[in-house]
């Protein structure tokens, strides 16, 4: 079945679809839904519709949790100026692992990449591992079956 079939189907499909979560992964839910739409190209019906979802939500936890503060909340993810800088994060959730250094990569990818070995590739590159040389070694190797070629900054 190609991607446009798949698609389709999906579109096509009225049966409805159950979901049950915590108030506490509702939440998350709420902030992913948020940041994906501060990007300026994000708009139209779509992102209408998880507006729509993220007020559900918000009121439901709401009304879930008898904090009915939460709607406000909710309403000020919407606006960077109320993001949580790293410390504070530290202080509600605790302190969280970070990498010790970034790598910023740019791929050039061939006209026949395999895009399932990219995928792959990357998630590999992602996990923490205790033995980053070997994870590396295995990274690489799963770029040139990719076929693509890592372009490192100098």
């Amino acid at each position: 079945m190609t991607p446009q079939e798949i698609i389709a189907r999906v579109a096509r499909s009225q049966e409805l679809i159950e979901f049950a979560t915590s108030p506490g992964r509702a939440f998350i839910l709420i902030a992913q839904l948020q940041l994906a739409l501060r990007h300026p190209e994000n708009r139209g019906p779509s992102a209408e519709f998880a507006r729509q979802i993220i007020t559900n939500l918000a009121m439901a936890i709401a009304q879930q949790t008898e904090t009915p503060e939460f709607a406000g909340m909710v309403a000020q993810g919407y606006h960077p100026e109320f993001d949580l800088t790293d410390a504070e994060a530290d202080e509600y959730f605790g302190e969280r692992p970070r990498p010790r250094r970034s790598l910023n990569l740019s791929l050039d990818l061939a006209e026949d990449a395999d895009l399932e070995a990219i995928g792959q590739a990357l998630a590999m590159l992602m996990q923490q591992t205790p033995d980053p040389q070997g994870t590396f070694e295995q990274w690489q190797e799963a770029l040139a079956r990719a076929k693509i070629e890592p372009i490192f900054p100098a």
